[in-house]
């Protein structure tokens, strides 16, 4: 999925510019899951929690909006930010949650290692 996420994100920057690494975050983190209601649940919590992707480039940080189903689209930048932005420390735990970019997001443990991408990529 970061790959997709990667090659979509790449028509938002400018035709000069790489997209090195793509991030998937979300907004808002319950810390329950979603146990209860089963797959209702589940849709009502992926329609009204915002996705947003954190895209890297060569010369800067996009903060971009994601679409409510999938996390592999991105619609918009929301914003930018310099290339020196740190994301944060190495993450510890199941989810780690960056103050970065303005709102709180949160970074599932599935993609940590983007994160350290991100720090190295040039």
């Amino acid at each position: 999925m970061p790959e997709r996420l990667k090659a979509n994100a790449q028509r938002l920057v400018a035709p000069d510019e790489t997209v090195l690494v793509a991030i998937p975050a979300q907004t808002r983190f319950d810390g329950k899951g979603h146990g209860r209601g089963g797959l209702v649940a589940y849709g009502f919590g992926q329609a009204v929690n915002p996705n947003r992707a954190i895209v890297v480039t060569e010369r800067k940080i996009l903060l971009c909006q994601g679409t409510p189903f999938s996390r592999a689209n991105v619609k918009a930048v929301l914003r930018e930010y310099p290339r020196t932005t740190r994301i944060g420390p190495p993450p510890k735990g199941r989810w780690y949650r960056t103050d970065a970019f303005g709102e709180p997001l949160y970074i599932a443990k599935l993609w940590f290692g983007l994160i350290e991408q991100a720090r190295l990529a040039r």
